[in-house]
């Protein structure tokens, strides 16, 4: 690769204006091999995985590394994002057969005694790494959902294992979507969602403009999501 890529990278983030940092440009570097890596602080969720989606999407683009954060409304200590991530879990039914575990050397343990369904996570620095295992994928996209929910974080590494597998795809990213935005005190009318290789097509009615924001930013949130359509039209 050359430093064409670069030019061309930059050149297509900043065709989309959803693409945008929260503070210096995005980073862009090249490695040799056909890597590239993104650095820097971007303003949501939507512009991270777009920024991700177009640098892979380029010809010559092999692997991206991703160091993109979000910056958050307000920061957090790491200590106050896991003690509210784990209220979180633990209020919410859908995990109420989990395990949950923020301590290492605890999650060793559990791992040679318990048959349960298992979350680990760790919070450094406002980024949250989920591991351990889940029984569906839909609870491993509530988990990441919840992670972002989580005020003060910057990004969210949803590493969790669905064991047994099961099949994955489009019908179960709009299942996940649903589920998280009825779940969101945020929304009183859950819009209608379709979903087609990772797109995410939003229509319907909100009842503002912050609740058709809220509903888009939702569907980012889901794990496998690549893009967001949103053609929800505000009652007011």
């Amino acid at each position: 690769m050359s430093s064409d890529v670069i030019s061309t990278l930059r050149q297509v983030m900043e065709a989309d204006s959803r693409i945008r940092a929260a503070g210096p440009p995005i980073s862009v570097a090249l490695d040799g091999e056909g890597g590239v890596t993104l650095d820097g602080e971007v303003v949501s969720v939507a512009a991270k995985r777009l920024a991700l989606d177009r640098a892979a999407r380029l010809p010559d683009v092999l692997t991206v590394v991703d160091r993109l954060r979000v910056a958050p409304i307000r920061r957090f200590t790491d200590e106050q994002i896991r003690r509210r991530l784990l209220d979180l879990f633990v209020e919410d039914a859908a995990f109420s057969d989990y395990e949950f575990v923020s301590s290492p050397r605890r999650s060793a343990a559990l791992r040679r005694s318990t048959s349960k369904p298992r979350i680990e996570f760790q919070v450094e620095d406002g980024v949250v790494k989920l591991t351990g295992r889940v029984s569906a994928p839909l609870h491993k996209r509530l988990a990441g959902v919840f992670a972002w929910w989580t005020p003060g974080t910057r990004d969210v590494l949803n590493l969790l294992e669905v064991e047994p597998a099961v099949p994955d795809g489009d019908e179960q990213i709009a299942d996940a979507i649903r589920t998280v935005m009825d779940k969101d005190p945020l929304i009183s009318i859950v819009p209608d969602v379709s979903v087609r290789e990772a797109v995410a097509s939003l229509s319907g009615t909100a009842a503002n403009a912050d609740e058709r924001e809220a509903a888009e930013s939702d569907a980012w949130y889901v794990f496998g999501v690549r893009d967001v359509v949103n053609s929800i039209q505000p009652k007011r």
